[in-house]
């Protein structure tokens, strides 16, 4: 998933903001290049809002200090199978108010789950299913004051429409296919329709091989048994760079250099390829990947509060309180930590005198 490649990017070089919160250019360009370049179906500053917005919403990225940086649970997504982030999305997705209301994402993320996942669906079908259902409701007296709420005509409800299929496959959960730069057909990816508790699942993933990785660090992966799976891990040391009967993804420095800050090894990258590749993985692939993964070492970068105390037994009982916790960043000596930010609020000072610590500014 690109939302990955995005996530990798803002942890290791982050991504700067002016002061009414958009981005300078400059790091908006360097994101939008980590993007398929071969589509010309969806904008790609459009596309990146998209994964920004789910980023923020997941609780990956932050802004802090005039910039997007990650936050402390970016490092464990990584950590998660490719069904346990999707989970995740979905689970997140089914909990944000999605413009341009609540009712007309539920009635979505409804007809989502009734995509098949095998063949696809032509795109002029599900509109008119989306608008029959959305018809049936007022019918019936459901919240018909909401039917075309935030909608002029049923141009802007097509366009929302075509913002879904946007955003939903770039959450990874529909595969559209497309036509003279139009979509014409979508339906439920694999990962999609398992977080989704879809019906039509297709075949099961087997042990299949479906990987081949070429000398110029070109990896092609099949489309069928668990491609799905293949890709959505692929992506977080590759460069994805097109698809068509096959996933086309590219190895190289700085999506390796992002996947090791993350927390692969390079020992992880290439059992992950030798299990899944046809033919042995060429030397100077194995060479250069080790190398480039063996001359990155991890430092961050972070501004903090400093908390000082006297004696390292008032610390210990600082650190383990449940109230104060969350606060803390971490332990940087037996007297000090770093804080996210000033320990304020009358509940916490007051948590704070009963272990008989008192701030003093």
């Amino acid at each position: 998933m690109e939302i990955n490649s995005v996530l990798q990017s803002l942890s290791l070089e982050g991504a700067r903001l002016k002061q009414d919160e958009t981005m300078y250019k400059s790091s908006e360009k360097r994101l939008t290049n980590l993007l398929s370049d071969d589509d010309e179906l969806w904008e790609p500053v459009a596309v990146l809002g998209v994964y920004l917005s789910l980023l923020r919403n997941l609780k990956l990225i932050q802004s802090q200090h005039g910039e997007y940086a990650p936050t402390d649970n970016a490092e464990g997504w990584f950590t998660k199978h490719p069904e346990e982030q999707m989970a995740a999305i979905v689970e997140k997705l089914e909990n944000v108010a999605y413009p341009p209301n609540k009712y007309f994402w539920n009635k979505i993320l409804e007809l989502t789950r009734h995509l098949p996942a095998q063949q696809p669906c032509d795109t002029r079908t599900v509109f008119s299913h989306l608008l029959l259902s959305f018809m049936e409701d007022v019918s019936q007296g459901k919240e018909p004051s909401k039917f075309m709420q935030g909608f002029v005509d049923l141009g802007d409800l097509a366009d929302a429409t075509n913002e879904w299929v946007r955003d939903l496959e770039h959450y990874g959960i529909l595969e559209v296919y497309r036509h003279k730069n139009r979509a014409v057909g979508v339906k439920l990816t694999q990962l999609g329709a398992l977080a989704l508790g879809a019906a039509e699942l297709g075949e099961q993933p087997t042990d299949e091989k479906t990987l081949i990785v070429n000398p110029d660090f070109e990896c092609i992966v099949f489309r069928h048994g668990p491609a799905w799976r293949v890709a959505a891990v692929l992506s977080r040391f590759a460069r994805k760079e097109k698809t068509d009967q096959t996933y086309h993804f590219k190895i190289a420095r700085e999506q390796v250099e992002s996947a090791v800050l993350c927390g692969m090894s390079a020992d992880s990258m290439l059992g992950f390829l030798r299990e899944h590749s046809r033919t042995p993985i060429p030397q100077n692939v194995q060479y250069s990947l080790k190398d480039w993964a063996s001359k990155v070492h991890v430092a961050r970068n972070f501004s903090a509060i400093i908390l000082e105390v006297k004696e390292p037994e008032i610390l210990d009982v600082i650190m383990e309180d449940p109230e104060v916790k969350p606060h803390i960043v971490r332990r940087l000596s037996p007297t000090l930590a770093a804080l996210k930010q000033r320990l304020t609020g009358k509940k916490l000072l007051t948590r704070l005198r009963q272990n008989g610590v008192f701030l003093k500014y």
